[in-house]
């Protein structure tokens, strides 16, 4: 993943955890795709999710 790619992917992110927090959030991720990032760039998805989970308070069990 590029740095052009990161920053769409944090927009994109940051975007959905601000709409949307719990059940709401992790129908979101699935319809993006989260398990992709999560199995194929996990140095970048993971500190890049737990970032923005902190920083719009949204809540979602992202790595199950």
């Amino acid at each position: 993943m590029d740095a052009v790619e990161r920053d769409l992917f944090a927009q994109t992110l940051r975007k959905t955890m601000t709409a949307a927090s719990g059940r709401a959030l992790d129908t979101a991720l699935a319809d993006l795709g989260w398990s992709d990032p999560l199995t194929e760039v996990p140095d970048v998805a993971v500190p890049l999710a737990f970032g923005l989970l902190g920083e719009t308070g949204a809540h979602a069990p992202l790595l199950n």
